[in-house]
């Protein structure tokens, strides 16, 4: 019976996904998301169009933008985006030590930039997948994310140890799935890392 229950509510939710209006992508557009692809990985988000989720996805990222962002309305949203784009953790005095040595600080201080940069395209997307924001709002953040990135990275390798390091010093906590996302990414030459350049994802658009 629970098989049953599940296999109707699946169909609808696919059902529903088709009648869904798409929101497509240019190609400068899936190039910006390519900077938060190890989170659009994690959470499947489809790569065709802006929303990629179907409702019953759509469903599960307003519960994770409640329960770790406290995201419920367009200005919880909008809140956030802010202080990701304007300060992040990246600003926080705990990862800022004078007596470390300049080099090491400097890694510290890439790995918290990537590490606010990389969220910023996957917490906007998820944002108007969520209703809290419309397309419109939802670019100028992702351009935002790509002018912190702009500059401060050589490629794909060195932006993703970073975010790596990043979410360890922030978290706390050893190695996670992230790091085998990160590597498929690299690794991997159908992965959107190997199809888009850095300069296509990072780079100024003419």
């Amino acid at each position: 019976m629970a098989l049953l229950v599940g296999f109707v509510i699946w169909s609808l939710d696919a059902l529903s996904g088709l009648l869904d209006r798409k929101v497509p992508l240019d190609d400068r557009q899936r190039s910006r998301l390519a900077l938060a692809a190890p989170y659009f990985t994690v959470h499947s988000f489809r790569d065709g169009d802006l929303t990629g989720k179907r409702p019953l996805g759509r469903l599960r990222i307003r519960r994770l933008l409640r329960k770790d962002w406290y995201i419920r309305d367009e200005a919880t949203a909008r809140e956030r985006l802010e202080d990701l784009v304007r300060e992040g953790h990246r600003s926080d005095p705990r990862f800022q030590d004078p007596t470390q040595p300049r080099e090491d600080q400097a890694l510290v201080d890439r790995a918290m930039l990537a590490w606010d940069a990389i969220r910023i395209p996957f917490l906007a997307r998820c944002c108007f997948a969520a209703g809290f924001i419309d397309e419109a709002t939802v670019w100028p953040y992702v351009e935002a994310a790509a002018a912190l990135a702009r500059g401060g990275f050589a490629g794909w390798p060195q932006w993703g140890r970073a975010f790596l390091d990043g979410r360890v010093l922030w978290g706390g906590e050893a190695r996670s799935y992230y790091e085998i996302v990160v590597d498929k990414l690299l690794k991997d030459p159908k992965s959107v890392w190997n199809r888009v350049s850095w300069q296509q994802a990072a780079g100024g658009w003419r």
